[in-house]
This record gives C-alpha cells, structure tokens and sequence, in this order.
C-alpha cells in the first residue's frame, strides 16, 4: 500500500473540508493519513465489490478499522451498500452510479463513425464488427473476448471481426492468444484511444467480460453511444442494461453462450437498430455528469457538515471533563 505521508502533507497545506477517496486502496491511505487529523472528512467512493478474502476473520477486521475514520460512503450499487453493513459501518451510505458526459457520445453519428473505422482497420462494411473497450488487465478479461471472437466465427458461423480498444500488461498475452487460435486477420488491437465515443459508435455490438466491475462505465459510453451490450451478470451491469431492450445481460459468465448471444445479435439488424435507441434515450439523463454532480455535492456537504457536528460534540465533552476535573 503507498505510504500516507504524501497525503498528509498534501492536506497539512490546503485544510480541505472533505476528502474523496476513490477505490479501496484510496480509503486506505485517506484513515492512516487523516486518522488524527479530525476537521477533515473522508468520503469512501466504493468502485467494486469486496472480493471473498476481505471476509477473513484477519482482514474482516482490518477494514472494520479503516472504517471507523470514514464519514460516508458513496456506493456504485445497492450491493455495496449492503456490504458496509457487514463492516459494521453505521454512517451514511449513498448509492449514487457511474455517470458520462453524454453530448460527448449521443452527438456522434453511428452511420459515419462505422464506415471512419472500418476504412481505418481495413475491413469490408458489411463484416459485423464487435468491440471490446477497456483496460488489458486482469480484472477485464481480454483473452476472453478472443475466445468468444472464436466461436461466433467457427460454431455459430458468423464472419465477425474483433476490435480491441485499450492497452495494459496483458496486451502480450491478448495477441500470443490472437495468433495462437488463427485469427490474426480477424482482430484489430487499436490500443489507447482519447475517441472511445468514435469507436462504440463504430462497432455493431460490445461485449463486457471482466471477472468483477461496480458499475462499469464502458456500458454507459456504450448506450449513450447508441452501441448494444451483451454482458456477463457482473456488479450492477444490470442497472446500466435493461436485459432484451437496450442489450443482453447472461445468467452465467460462459464463453459459449455469450458467442450464442453475440451471434444471434449480429444476425438481427432490425434488433441491434432497436437496442441502439432505446440505450440512448434511457441513459442520456439517467447517467448524466450534470444529474451525478448534483447528488455528489449534497453527499459532500452533509458529510462536512455532519464532521464538524463531531467534532463540536468531542471539543464540548472535552472542555466540560477539563472543567470537571478541574483544569
């Protein structure tokens, strides 16, 4: 874990009232540095669900410790929520989503940003194109999105090509994978790209096969894009895809049925065109920066407020025990 020292310091000098602590590891370093430094709020933004090791007895109390120095949570989904309960956490909880600038991705013409792509990769338009968008790192599972690339081209005998937009430390693996299977001239790896709205306006379909997420944002770039999502039963996926209306949502994490799902999907126009409107119009205000803005600022407010009530009530019990003991 990174030391705290950098934080504390970095807070010594500007007083913040409050302090966001984005992730786990972020909540973490935020107790240790703010532990004795009370004036200071310290707002936990949950990002993924706790993973099964965290409820050992050892680490279980581990994070009950953490806990006592935050002042609210702000979870992703209902289910991280309830997990602070657990921890025996008795502050507020907010469930507030993931959120996007929407003009970005709902102004972006599907019709031209597909035909900008498929000159840029080299491939026919009528070659149904499938996307995956996200980080080349464990958690996200790419070589997965290889194997179902696999079986939609060889079991359901669909001629479709993968694009890949991302970069991390598994991209070696992603492509010893690509050219392993014999599908080099099938897959495109854009690595990093700032226009991540051009690329699932691009794409006909995305899938989503990480082992964990909160709420994913890829899926809320994807709807506000206009781009369907068939996606593993992962976080709280299901509050960004209405599972037949704006995308497909599995009941298992299988690499087959997913290549089923893929396949049916890319062989109905008329389906994906409906799913691409219905993404948009759902998730334009639903997920919007400015609707999101919003409820942070009232978390953040009430949990500064409700620090300094803390600390009131500590500084009055202390003064009267001085006066009491006569100090």
């Amino acid at each position: 874990m990174p030391t705290s020292a950098p934080l504390r310091a970095v807070v010594d000098d500007h007083n913040p009232d409050v302090l966001l602590a984005h992730g786990g590891q972020a909540a973490q370093v935020a107790a240790f540095a703010l532990w004795r430094r009370a004036q200071t709020a310290i707002v936990w933004q949950r990002i993924l669900d706790f993973p099964p090791e965290l409820w050992k007895p050892g680490r279980r109390q581990y994070w009950r410790l953490i806990v006592r120095r935050v002042d609210a949570v702000v979870a992703l989904t209902a289910d991280e929520a309830k997990e602070m309960g657990a921890l025996r956490f008795a502050k507020p909880v907010w469930t507030i989503p993931n959120f996007r600038q929407p003009s970005r991705f709902m102004s972006v013409d599907r019709a031209a940003a597909a035909a900008r792509l498929r000159r840029e990769i080299g491939i026919d338009d009528g070659a149904p194109l499938v996307g995956f968008v996200g980080h080349l790192v464990h958690q996200k599972r790419p070589v997965r999105a290889v194997s179902v690339l696999e079986l939609v081209r060889q079991a359901e005998g669909v001629d479709a090509h993968l694009v890949i937009a991302g970069s991390g430390p598994k991209r070696e693996l992603v492509e010893q994978e690509i050219e392993r299977r014999g599908l080099t001239g099938h897959v495109t790896i854009l690595g990093h790209r700032d226009d991540i709205e051009q690329v699932f306006a691009g794409i006909d379909l995305a899938i989503l096969v990480s082992s964990t997420e909160g709420i994913p944002g890829v899926a809320i770039e994807a709807a506000m894009a206009g781009c369907p999502l068939a996606s593993y039963p992962v976080g709280g996926i299901r509050e960004v895809v209405d599972h037949g209306r704006t995308g497909v949502v599995l009941d298992e994490s299988d690499v087959g049925t997913m290549a089923t799902e893929v396949a049916a999907l890319l062989r109905d126009d008329g389906r994906r065109s409906a799913m691409s409107d219905a993404a948009r119009l759902r998730h334009a205000i639903h997920f919007s920066a400015e609707r999101i803005a919003h409820r942070y600022n009232e978390v953040l407010v009430a949990a500064t407020s409700a620090r300094r009530d803390h600390d009131e009530r500590s500084t009055g019990f202390m003064a009267a025990l001085h006066r009491r003991l006569g100090g």
